[in-house]
């Protein structure tokens, strides 16, 4: 069970913040005859605790129930018992080591440009847990997602009461629910992001009309293999037998691995459209079924010029369902679009950078970034406010990242997967970084804005989870 502290400060957070009003009205699940299982009235707060008293491997770690429990008849069952809900549904999946949500919220972007309706669904969230399931860009209401989960919550119970039975999950059960809401609220197309791995991973149960895999690197090794030909056929097990695909550039092994997984099944692959730098460094072109010029993104990096290559990929492979996406359309998804904790700059004294970075990959596309605000300004200082899962490979991250920083301030979530901060202390000391260890966020953040100038920056990163407190504390909502 998730500790009652996290899933307290969790609830405090559905009820504080609002939802961004969306114009279409969504649906009065409790009172829809169409569903199974309704008529338990439920508030935000009772609906949270529920779904936090059943097993979740995103607090606990996949490895602590080992790799064999990941099954996908447990999602199967619970769908088919609340009515297959995802059979109304068309179905974009993507999965991917680095790159799959923010290709999600581009893709979405684009979408709702176009003027279409979209359910979006990603994992985990930074501060509210109703960030993971979205419609139009509105978060599910706090009403809405009482309701959802009350309609859910005696098939689960139902399930979980037979003997010998498998449990629903935390995360088979959010899933459950986002894609009742997504069925109910008419959703042109919902896009669905895979959570760890592919082949077990719960979205796996759902029928695609096309999917994608972004970059694979090295990720989750304990639970899907500590080899990158392990991890690609992790990731392939999405392709499915005649539902288009497409495949962000890889290392050529992978890509082979990715493409004899497509043969294998019968899955087409899509050509993936690729980048072309423009002169004007802040705009750039994707050349794909048509050219798409004059593309920004508040996003930065090249990784991201990637995803979005990939999202475009995505909305171009959409053409069978009779959507044909203009140049326009993604230009102004892509230019508008909001994706908070991804090299999230907040302008102040001193500079201050959110980033979720969690793994060697991801720590790269951070150095980059951090290097270019470094550079931008003589003499110009690095501050790090760290905080990892214990599950990751700490010093790979370490290695990538610390060297940049004049003082690496090591702290954890309040998460029970969180690294004990003397474990990344001792990453730093073995880089020769200088380095202290602070309990909590808060300790830390307020350390690091102490010692740094104004004109330096301060970069709180290592996990969703002290991004997402930082993010509370400084009074920023996603």
């Amino acid at each position: 069970m998730r500790p009652q502290t996290v899933g307290a400060f969790l609830v405090r957070e559905v009820v504080r913040i609002p939802p961004k009003e969306d114009p279409h009205p969504g649906p009065n699940l409790r009172s829809d005859p169409k569903l199974a299982g309704g008529g338990h009235a439920m508030t935000c707060d009772d609906a949270l605790a529920y779904l936090d008293s059943l097993i979740d491997f995103e607090k606990l770690g996949a490895v602590y129930f080992g790799r064999d429990r990941f099954q996908l008849a447990g999602t199967r069952r619970l769908l088919a018992e609340i009515g297959s809900p995802q059979e109304r549904l068309r179905i974009i999946h993507i999965a991917g080591t680095k790159g799959k949500g923010s290709t999600a919220a581009m893709l979405d972007a684009i979408l709702r440009a176009h003027g279409r309706r979209v359910g979006l669904f990603t994992k985990p969230h930074l501060v509210d847990i109703r960030e993971r399931t979205r419609v139009d860009g509105c978060l599910i209401s706090p009403a809405e997602f009482a309701d959802a989960v009350a309609c859910v919550r005696p098939v689960v119970d139902r399930i979980n009461g037979r003997p010998g039975a498998e449990p629903i999950t935390f995360y088979e059960a959010h899933l459950a629910v986002s894609v009742l809401y997504f069925a109910e609220s008419g959703v042109d197309f919902a896009i669905m992001e895979t959570g760890l791995g592919g082949r077990l991973d719960a979205t796996n149960a759902l029928q695609p009309v096309v999917c994608a895999i972004t970059r694979i690197d090295y990720d989750h090794t304990e639970i899907i293999g500590d080899r990158l030909d392990d991890i690609a056929r992790e990731k392939a097990g999405i392709l499915k037998q005649g539902v288009p695909c497409l495949f962000a550039p890889q290392l050529p092994e992978v890509m082979a691995i990715l493409e004899a997984q497509a043969a294998a099944v019968g899955a087409p692959v899509r050509p993936c459209p690729r980048v072309v730098a423009g002169d004007d460094p802040a705009t750039f072109s994707v050349l794909g079924r048509r050219t798409y010029d004059r593309l920004s993104l508040p996003l930065r990096g090249g990784h991201q010029r990637e995803n979005a290559a990939v999202a475009i990929g995505l909305a171009e492979a959409l053409e069978s369902a009779g959507l044909d996406v203009s140049a326009e359309a993604a230009r102004a998804g892509l230019a508008g679009l909001h994706w908070p904790g991804r090299f999230q700059v907040v302008e102040g004294q001193p500079t201050l950078i959110l980033d979720v970075a969690h793994n060697a990959v991801s720590a790269r596309a951070l150095r980059n970034g951090l290097q270019e605000q470094l550079a931008a300004v003589p003499g110009r200082r690095l501050f790090l406010v760290v905080g990892m899962p214990r599950d990751k490979d700490i010093a790979a991250f370490a290695a990538t990242l610390f060297p940049l920083a004049v003082r690496v301030i090591c702290t954890q979530a309040h998460s029970p997967r969180a690294a004990a901060p003397e474990a990344l202390y001792q990453a730093a000391c073995s880089l020769g970084a200088e380095a202290a260890c602070l309990p909590d966020v808060g300790a830390a953040l307020a350390e690091a804005r102490r010692l740094a100038a104004p004109q330096d920056v301060v970069c709180v990163t290592g996990s969703f989870h002290v991004v997402g407190e930082a993010m509370e504390l400084l009074g920023i909502k996603p």
